[in-house]
């Protein structure tokens, strides 16, 4: 268990932390109203959800318990759409 925790706190100081300072800071100064900016934060979360993915798997097997990320992630693309605005029309 010891083990687990070692890799949990180095993936969050080495890799959720830097991720998180950056884009709070920069949504502070308002980054994200930004357009080319908003997409920059989407892809950077898109490759660091990919990374924390691999993360719980393996802390998963390492702990010997059921990974419910495959799961959650079939659930929420079960989910119904959400309506569409009105036209106007």
């Amino acid at each position: 268990m010891q083990l687990n925790m070692e890799i949990a706190v180095v993936f969050l100081n080495q890799r959720i932390r830097p991720f998180t300072a950056k884009w709070h800071r920069l949504s502070i100064d308002g980054a994200l109203s930004d357009e080319a900016e908003c997409k920059n934060f989407r892809a950077e979360l898109q490759a660091l959800q990919g990374e924390l993915k691999i993360y719980t798997q393996m802390l998963a097997d390492m702990a010997g318990v059921e990974d419910l990320t495959e799961l959650e992630d079939r659930e929420a693309s079960l989910e119904p759409e959400p309506f569409a605005k009105p036209s106007g029309k």
